[in-house]
């Protein structure tokens, strides 16, 4: 409604330069003839003057049309344009949100996946942990028991030496202080002695 408000408006301007126009033909006529003393339509100014009034109002509504028809087609193609703009605009926002979410949804799983694998590695180091501490005890028991039969064998070889020894001193003490008929009265009574406890 209003691109033919405005037309009408482009048409009245026109008409009414063109009726200006006709106006001040006519007048220059007027003075021309009063100068020369000839009639005005007789003058080749005024014949030009005319034949450019009758081009324009002769062509004043096709070109009329044709400019209003060149600015519909111009106000489609730079409304086709906005419209393009706007739904390019719209799958643009759309885009970006759906890489928004994207993000976010990459950003949980990253985070997930650091829990999950914390999580793992904490059990590791827990199984880490008791399977060291496991062997750490198996090897103390292994110590403990070694170092018993260690001191067991030790504490063996001490009585057999002590025993040993104790023979040889008796021995000798019983071979220096004993006669031979003293010495077979001991060994006797050792042989009894040993049969009773047995």
């Amino acid at each position: 409604m209003t691109n033919v408000v405005h037309n009408n408006e482009i048409i009245d301007a026109t008409q009414d330069a063109v009726l200006n126009a006709v106006s001040v033909l006519e007048t220059t006529a007027h003075e021309l003839s009063a100068h020369h003393n000839e009639p005005f339509y007789l003058s080749a100014e005024f014949w030009v003057a005319m034949s450019f009034v009758l081009t324009v109002v002769v062509l004043i509504r096709p070109v009329g049309k044709v400019f209003v028809k060149a600015m519909k087609n111009r106000r489609k193609a730079i409304s086709k344009r906005i419209g393009d703009a706007v739904a390019l605009k719209e799958e643009a926002q759309k885009m970006l949100a759906d890489y928004e979410r994207k993000l976010r949804g990459a950003e949980k799983e990253v985070k997930d996946i650091l829990m999950r694998s914390e999580r793992e590695i904490e059990v590791m180091k827990k199984d880490a942990l008791a399977k060291l501490d496991a062997e750490m005890i198996a090897k103390e028991n292994e110590v403990k028991v070694r170092l018993k039969t260690a001191e067991e064998n030790a504490a063996k070889e001490i009585a057999n030496k002590t025993t040993d020894i104790t023979l040889k001193v008796v021995r000798n003490i019983l071979n220096n202080s004993l006669d031979d008929k003293a010495l077979d009265q001991l060994i006797d009574r050792s042989i009894d002695d040993l049969q009773k406890i047995a």
